[in-house]
This record gives C-alpha cells, sequence and structure tokens, in this order.
C-alpha cells in the first residue's frame, strides 16, 4: 500500500495522529497499469478552495493508496477521484479536446467518482473507496451530485457522493485485475476440423478492448453520407465473448461451391463474368483461392447464415485484428506498414486495363499510381504459419493475391488478411463513434454490441436479433427513406498505406464492390 505525500491544507498524510481527519484507502478492480495507472484527486472545501494532485500507479503493489484529509468540525469536503491512464488527458489527444480542458483526464476513459467527506467527531476515521471497472467511462456528474459507485450504477449517475464509504480497520488485499469484464473468456472450438484449407477457424478468447483509435486522430468525415473512412475517435470500451472466425476472407472457391449446393442464390450472377468484370473473382479460371468479391452485405450474410454463423460485427472485426485488447495498430502490430507486410498499392500490368490505364511502370513505381508495391516479392511463408496452404510463388506481384499469401498479414491469433488484400463487410449500421443520438452515445462498457439505427442489440451468435437491423433501408427524421450504411473494415490490395490501420472505418451500401469481400464468425461451444 502507498500513502500520498503531504499537501498543504486539506490533503495530508504526514501526521495522522496530530488532526481529526478521514482517511481514504482507495483500491480498484481494474487491471494496473493497463488500463489505469495514475489517479487523480481533486478536493473542495465549503468557502471554494481546491486543492489537486495527480499520483501515479505504476504497479499493483502500490495499492491501495491511501491518503488523509483534514476537516474542520462540523463542516464537509467534496472529493473527486479519477483513475485513468496518464496517457489519455486532452492534452495528449488535443482533438478531443474542448477549452480549458487540456489537462483532464478523458471521461470514456477514466473511472470518475464524487465524494461528500464529513468531519469526523475525533481521531481518524478510515473508509475504503473503491472505483469499479463498472463505473469506467462513466462520468460523474457535478450539477447533479450524484455518481457511479458500483455495478448497479453502470451508465447511470445514480448514486449519492455519500454512498459505498465502507469503514474499515485496515486496508485489503488489492483487486486490481479481478474486474469481470477483462478477465479472458476461454474460447472452445465447436467446429469439426474444417475439409479444406481455406475453410479453418480460429477460436478467439473473449475479453476487452477499446474500439476505435485515437492515435489515428480521424475526427470527421467529408460529409454525413461519405464512403471515406470515418471517425474512429472517441475509442469506446467492449467486452466481446468467446467466438470463431474464419482464419482466411472467404474464397471464390467456396462461394462458387455455396451456390452450387443451393445455399447462396446471387441476384445477378451475370455480374461475375470474367470478361464484363474482371475485377471479380468468381468465374475465373484462376481465381478459386482468390477472396470472394463483387458480393452485396445480403449475399455475404447469406453466406454466413447457411455457414452456421454471421458477418462479425465491428467490435468482434476490431478486437481480433487490434490483437483482442493490444491496440495494435496493424494487424502484425505498432510498426509502419511495408510493401512486404500486405496486399495493398498493388496496380500493375495485370489489371491495369480494368482502371483504363496503362504504362504501370513496377521497377520503377509511384505512390500516385497506386502500384507503389507491384513489383515487390511476398516473403516466404513459414509453413507453421499456414498449414497445408497452397503453393502461390507463381502467382503475379501485382492486382489481387491469393488469400494467406501475406503471412505477415496476420493477426496473434493466426488470422490472415485483415490489413490488406479486400475490404470486409461487418454486420452493424455505420454510426460515427462520437454522433449523438446514435448507438454509441451512452456511457459505460459495451457487451458483445451490434449498431443498429440509435439502438445497441448485441450480436446474433448468440441470440437472435430483431428484424430492423437487417433492413436495407432507414427512415431519417425528416422522413426520408435512404439505403443503410454498413461499416467496411480492412483494405484493398490496390490501396494506399495510410488506411490500412485496424481502426480505419468505410462505409458502403448494400451494392456490391471488387474492392469488397467478407469473412464469418461462428458461436463457440
Amino acid at each position: 500500500m502507498a500513502a500520498l505525500a503531504c499537501l498543504a491544507g486539506l490533503l495530508a498524510a504526514c501526521d495522522p495522529e496530530a488532526r481529526a481527519q478521514v482517511v481514504l484507502v482507495v483500491d480498484t478492480d481494474l487491471p494496473v497499469p493497463t488500463l489505469a495507472d495514475a489517479l487523480r484527486v481533486e478536493l473542495w472545501s465549503e468557502d471554494g478552495a481546491i486543492e489537486s494532485r495527480v499520483v501515479p500507479v505504476r504497479d499493483p503493489s502500490e495499492l491501495p493508496l491511501s491518503f488523509g484529509v483534514v476537516i474542520p468540525a462540523g463542516r464537509s469536503v467534496r472529493a473527486r477521484l479519477r483513475l485513468h491512464r496518464e496517457e489519455r488527458t486532452y492534452r495528449v489527444y488535443p482533438n478531443q479536446a474542448r477549452a480549458g480542458d487540456e489537462d483532464e483526464p478523458i471521461a470514456d476513459y477514466a473511472v470518475d467518482r464524487l465524494l461528500t467527506l464529513d468531519a469526523p467527531a475525533a481521531g481518524i476515521a478510515r473508509y475504503l473507496v473503491r472505483l469499479d471497472g463498472d463505473c469506467l467511462a462513466v462520468p460523474a456528474d457535478l450539477e447533479a451530485d450524484a455518481t457511479c459507485v458500483s455495478g448497479r450504477c453502470a451508465g447511470e449517475r445514480c448514486e449519492s457522493p455519500r454512498a459505498g464509504l465502507e469503514p474499515i480497520d485496515a486496508p485489503p488485499p488489492t483487486r486490481s485485475g479481478a474486474w469481470a469484464v477483462v478477465v479472458p473468456a476461454p474460447c472452445e472450438a465447436a467446429a469439426a476440423p474444417p475439409a479444406h484449407w481455406d475453410e479453418a477457424r480460429a477460436c478467439i478468447d473473449g475479453g476487452f478492448f477499446y474500439i476505435g483509435d485515437s492515435r489515428v486522430g480521424i475526427t470527421f468525415c467529408a460529409d454525413a453520407e461519405s464512403r471515406f473512412h470515418c471517425n474512429t475517435v472517441p475509442e469506446r470500451p467492449v467486452r466481446v465473448p468467446p467466438f470463431e472466425i474464419d482464419r482466411f476472407e472467404v474464397t471464390a472457391r467456396r462461394y462458387r461451391e455455396a451456390i452450387e449446393r443451393g445455399a447462396v442464390t446471387p441476384r445477378l450472377e451475370q455480374r461475375f463474368d470474367a470478361l464484363a468484370r474482371p475485377l471479380c473473382h468468381l468465374g475465373r479460371p484462376d481465381g478459386d483461392e482468390l477472396p470472394m468479391n463483387c458480393v452485396t452485405f445480403a449475399e455475404a450474410a447469406q453466406f454466413c447464415r447457411a455457414a452456421g454463423g454471421a458477418l462479425p460485427t465491428e467490435a468482434q472485426w476490431e478486437y481480433v485484428a487490434s490483437g483482442r485488447g493490444d491496440e495494435r495498430s496493424f494487424t502484425w502490430g505498432n510498426a509502419s506498414a511495408s510493401c512486404e507486410s500486405a496486399a495493398y498499392a498493388r496496380i500493375g500490368p495485370t489489371v491495369e486495363r480494368a482502371f483504363g490505364i496503362s504504362g504501370v511502370d513496377c521497377a520503377r513505381p509511384t505512390i500516385a499510381s497506386g502500384a507503389e508495391c507491384c513489383g515487390t516479392a511476398r516473403p516466404e511463408c513459414e509453413p507453421a504459419l499456414a498449414p497445408a496452404r497452397p503453393d502461390v510463388s507463381g502467382w503475379p506481384l501485382d492486382g489481387p493475391q491469393p488469400v494467406g499469401a501475406f503471412c505477415e498479414d496476420r493477426t496473434r491469433d493466426g488470422v490472415f488478411d485483415m490489413g490488406g488484400n479486400v475490404k470486409e463487410w461487418t454486420l452493424d449500421w455505420r454510426r460515427f463513434f462520437g454522433q449523438r443520438d446514435a448507438c454509441w452515445d451512452r456511457a459505460g462498457v459495451f457487451e458483445d454490441p451490434r449498431c443498429c439505427g440509435r439502438t445497441m442489440e448485441r450480436s446474433p451468435l448468440y441470440g437472435a436479433s430483431p428484424p430492423p437491423c437487417d433492413d436495407e433501408r432507414e427512415t431519417r427524421d425528416d422522413g426520408r427513406v435512404v439505403q443503410v450504411s454498413r461499416p467496411v473494415r480492412g483494405a484493398s490490395w490496390a490501396a494506399p498505406p495510410g488506411v490500412l490501420p485496424t481502426s480505419t472505418r468505410w462505409g458502403s451500401s448494400d451494392s456490391s464492390s471488387w474492392e469488397i469481400g467478407f469473412r464469418c464468425v461462428y458461436p463457440s461451444r
């Protein structure tokens, strides 16, 4: 247990026997320092005097923290405790700041607790204050003088600042890391061994992470209807249950066989004609190992349902791509992308006619041409990384790539191509994380979320989803009926490197695109 050094005035830990005081013993069930490494303490006296201090919390052995508050007889003191990550302040992330807030902890990453402390009659009154993880991202309401105290109040700001003070004689052992939300939930594989290598699945342990990435700093789209990547801030805290996911993007072979079985019925089969649509992979003589593309959201969702699963939610997709709480900027880690990392910027002679261009020189590529990587060789894959993976050494170095051809574009769970090759459909409706009156606009931790307009449903893997979430059209407040836009994740083989971060969010309607493919998720046992 650590004690705060003495401050002048109200906050004290120097001579606890000298004056009557309240001693606060502060503990948390958040993992330290993973989700919290600093405690900001603020005290207000009745005459308006304010004292504050930020105390580093680098290791669980430093918990509980204790400090004394000297309160004149018959009076009270108001306190505010905010447990947070030191890097999660408005000074570090100015794109989220408001005037005067630069040194404030960002509410979405803090446990925020108000306290009203009354002077003891004599001696020392010692209280345990628990900063519970269930109150993460639930800001205190200073005007209403209300605060989150425990899981009973998560998301509701329903407690008095005098609630939850537990009288104790001696500090208990710390509970750091015991928050149920951050305790991994093991995944038990439900699927039998795959019949074919491209049907392999990864079993993903459930856990906690922040969806979005403030480091990217994208705070807006070009306009409300833009199909370009949307904001990745503010990050939102999410708990994801265990599930299985396709290790590879669904291949043209898998999709063709699903059509042959009658499990999938494309609405317009002719659009896959290799001559009419040279960038579509279904129907290409050599296309079986390429990711299925030119597929609508509805068709992709139908395929996954027929396979016993669903399209991944945005949360499931980014949870896997970012390393299950590792907050990786890219699927492989935080190192910047190179042409050996993933399939991107590979417009070259193989496909230049489809783009209406000619004369691309892969020996002298330029970033502006989208050919930056078209002549760069793929690194050889170790057999242990992609067991039973066919040899792709003879495949052209430009254009679309067979799934799993880039072993560096691989998550910590062995899931391939979440960085490049094709973008991928997700199940939600597209809504900005910071958009008011939308599904992401509430306090607290999101449990297995699926954004559905203004409401937050759960992934259909563990329960049926209401029909409106599957609608292809939505009615706006002004009465307009518009096509639902879905988040699309990842990047394509023709994309520039700037869109490779795992948090990048695109938007698309139900139309098909040569850039968009998909993979499926499945319930674990």
